[in-house]
């Protein structure tokens, strides 16, 4: 009788984890199933190429929070780096506070400036 892994998600630091216990350890699929203590189909989904990229990605350019159950990224990559952009100048300026309506503004701008005419700056963007 073979006892059955709950499957539970895993942050993108757990899977950052796996990635390179087999990359650089050298480990095999079965001692990765055994350490994590993860279901096979979890640790193989993990170690294909596209999503060792995809995870290594992420987590080295900060899109998306480190304990993040998922890998879910933005649609609007550019009028979000330019709104960092332009947020970083801002933040030179002492006497400037940065509110939703204003950052919303800014980013439909930018959006405009980008021809991205399905971008709405809605409050749930914002959060």
């Amino acid at each position: 009788m073979s006892t059955q892994i709950k499957r539970k998600p895993l942050s993108l630091v757990e899977k950052l984890e796996i990635s390179n216990d087999f990359n650089k350890n050298n480990l095999t699929v079965t001692e990765l199933v055994k350490k994590y203590n993860r279901p096979q189909s979890t640790v193989s989904s993990i170690l294909k190429a596209e999503n060792q990229e995809k995870i290594k990605n992420l987590y080295e350019n900060n899109l998306i929070n480190p304990s993040s159950k998922r890998m879910r990224g933005s649609n609007y990559v550019k009028i979000e780096e330019a709104l960092d952009h332009w947020f970083k100048s801002v933040l030179v300026y002492k006497n400037i506070t940065l509110n939703g309506p204003l950052i919303q503004a800014q980013a439909i701008k930018y959006a405009t400036m980008l021809n991205q005419t399905d971008f709405k700056a809605s409050n749930g963007w914002l959060n």
